[in-house]
Parts: structure tokens; C-alpha cells; sequence
């Protein structure tokens, strides 16, 4: 049984989609419905990706990196770009406004201050049980 070379095409075409929504969500306030619809299409894309990947991987040896993969073979090897984790990037770029609201929120109800206190506690009363 022999890899279908077609599925290459379909990879190099997801990957050329995946470019332009990249640069539109870098480049471009994306907000509203449009935001959701290219989330919602990214993470479809990453499950599309990634089972790909999964049947490709029965005829070579691959291995994911952080923002490539490694294909090997008897005949040598060669990187390509991760496109599933680009798209995760995409998403975190896309939803970025929101991410930093949420984060700042976060850190708003809960000072550094107070962590750093809940810290030394707990650390005593770990010191304490184990005395």
C-alpha cells in the first residue's frame, strides 16, 4: 500500500489558505463573526491537519517539533512547517485583545502580592506537616 501522492497537493493547498488567513488576522482587526468563523475554520483546520499527519505517518517516520515536522525516510529526511500549530498561533493572534483582558482581569483580582503570601503559607504548612 503506497502514500497517494494527491494528499501532498491537498497539504500544500491547506498550507497556502492557512498563510493568508495568518496574514488577514495579523494584519487586520478581525472582530466579531468574522473572528469566530476563522477560529472555528482553524480549529477544524488542526484536526484536518493532524489526521493527515496520523496517515502519513504510517508510511514514514515523522516527528513534531515546535513549528515543524521531520519526515524521514531510508532516502534522507526533510522539515516542513507545522501548519497545525501555526494555526493554533493564528487563533492566539486573532483572539489576542481578549487573551490580555483576561489575563489582566485575572491579575487585577488577585495582586502578586497575595500570591506570593498564599505561597509562604502553603510552604509552612507543608514545613509544619512534615515535622
Amino acid at each position: 500500500m503506497e502514500l497517494d501522492p494527491s494528499i501532498l497537493g491537498y497539504q500544500q493547498l491547506a498550507g497556502l489558505l492557512l498563510l493568508i488567513i495568518l496574514i488577514v488576522v495579523s494584519f487586520f482587526e478581525v472582530k466579531g463573526l468574522v473572528k469566530w468563523i476563522i477560529s472555528i475554520l482553524l480549529v477544524s483546520f488542526i484536526i484536518v491537519h493532524y489526521m493527515i499527519t496520523l496517515y502519513i505517518s504510517q508510511y514514514v517516520e515523522l516527528r513534531v517539533y515546535p513549528l515543524f515536522i521531520v519526515e524521514s525516510t531510508v532516502k534522507g529526511s526533510a522539515f516542513y512547517l507545522d501548519y497545525g500549530q501555526l494555526s493554533f498561533i493564528s487563533i492566539l493572534i486573532a483572539w489576542r485583545k481578549e487573551i490580555k483582558l483576561l489575563i489582566e482581569k485575572r491579575l487585577r483580582h488577585k495582586p502578586l502580592e497575595s500570591l506570593d503570601v498564599e505561597v509562604r503559607e502553603n510552604s509552612q504548612q507543608e514545613y509544619n506537616v512534615d515535622q
